[in-house]
């Protein structure tokens, strides 16, 4: 037996807290450690009635913590180093919101799994095509600016970068195009463009081993669709342009469990689980 570490993230509501307590009751088997993350500048707060408000799930421990999404690096190391120190052979379930991007590299979790409520439109995912732009060129003068103070890169006339020179700045509308175009050429370009396409709480999507879409919360219907196959179509542009694992989808109901699609989901969790043989075996003995 090894430390396992499962990240489940996702928009709030999407079904998170409910995704947990079923992989807690019907797969672990076992007393995992869980942890909910909370990045302080969002609107998730503690329960005032104490924690965890779910006492029917079966864990060793239940943690909440605040943070920063500034000290991410440091706060989720330090929060599972605590945990190994008790249990070198625990499973820890960790739940946070997906709004935060330095919580998927905070560090190198064995799983990850995404969960969204179905959409209800295109818009609920993506952006609009002019905000798009809008973030691919933030995204440029980032870049640029980041580029000129960290390495002090000049042109040839001795004039910073992104400073512009003589009669056209590089502030001009053209000069901006030819640079985002330029951008968009290279591998971070295009994976910078596929992520940039989803609203902030998608943009970690394609990051996971498995995408889960609750149709138990949201839409039905020819729209959503449409929009789960806009969804599928850009994990698959990201993870080709990448040369990443494509993560699994799977459209299923959390809370209906005859649902076809959500016993799969669950038979690809427990396969992840690195104790599901023994937890399968507890389970016959007491059946």
């Amino acid at each position: 037996m090894s430390f396992c570490v499962f990240l489940v993230t996702g928009p709030r509501r999407s079904g998170k807290s409910m995704l947990v307590s079923c992989m807690i009751e019907e797969v672990c088997g076992g007393r995992p450690h869980y942890i909910r993350l909370a990045e302080t500048s969002g609107s998730k707060r503690q329960p005032r009635v104490g924690y965890p408000v779910n006492t029917k799930m079966a864990v060793a421990t239940a943690t909440w913590v605040d943070y920063e999404s500034a000290r991410a690096f440091e706060v989720v190391p330090d929060v599972l180093t605590a945990v190994y120190r008790k249990d070198q052979s625990a499973c820890v379930v960790i739940e946070a919101d997906s709004t935060d991007r330095n919580l998927q590299n905070a560090y190198s979790y064995d799983h990850q799994i995404f969960l969204m409520p179905s959409p209800t439109c295109l818009e609920d995912v993506f952006r609009s095509e002019s905000a798009v732009q809008d973030v691919l060129r933030s995204a440029l003068q980032d870049t640029t600016l980041f580029a000129t103070e960290m390495f002090g890169l000049s042109d040839s006339d001795g004039e910073a970068v992104g400073s512009g020179t003589g009669k056209k700045p590089i502030t001009s509308s053209d000069s901006k195009d030819c640079d985002l175009q330029s951008l968009l050429r290279s591998p971070m370009g295009r994976s910078l463009a596929l992520r940039a396409q989803c609203q902030p709480e998608y943009q970690s999507m394609v990051d996971n081993d498995l995408v889960v879409i609750n149709t138990g919360l949201g839409g039905t219907g020819a729209v959503t669709d449409t929009a789960v196959c806009a969804i599928e179509r850009l994990i698959e542009q990201a993870c080709s342009s990448s040369n990443a694992s494509r993560p699994e989808v799977y459209l299923c109901d959390l809370g209906d469990r005859d649902d076809p699609q959500r016993h799969k989901l669950f038979e690809q969790i427990r396969l992840r689980y690195p104790f599901h043989a023994a937890s399968a075996g507890r389970r016959h003995k007491g059946s």
